[in-house]
């Protein structure tokens, strides 16, 4: 019998994750599986765009395919990307 750590889970876990970028916001209940770029799919945020954050954190390129449970979260944070217009006019 394989040792439970390796056993995959059971149970789906839920996260709320509020999305949003300079102009909108919202909340969403997500399986902790989905991805950063799935997430911010589904709210209809450009990540393309602006500078990306989970919870205050700057996030690279590479993290929008990392799961939110890679980033070891559990009940809920926070997913933005926004814009940064110095100057704009």
């Amino acid at each position: 019998m394989p040792p439970a750590a390796l056993c995959e889970r059971s149970e789906k876990m839920f996260v709320t994750v509020t999305i949003g970028n300079n102009l909108k916001r919202s909340d969403h209940i997500l399986e902790d599986t989905t991805t950063l770029r799935a997430a911010f799919d589904k709210a209809g945020v450009d990540y393309a765009i602006g500078v990306n954050t989970l919870d205050g954190a700057a996030l690279l390129a590479g993290d929008l395919d990392k799961s939110l449970s890679d980033f070891n979260v559990k009940d809920r944070c926070f997913l933005y990307s926004v814009v940064k217009a110095d100057n704009s006019v």
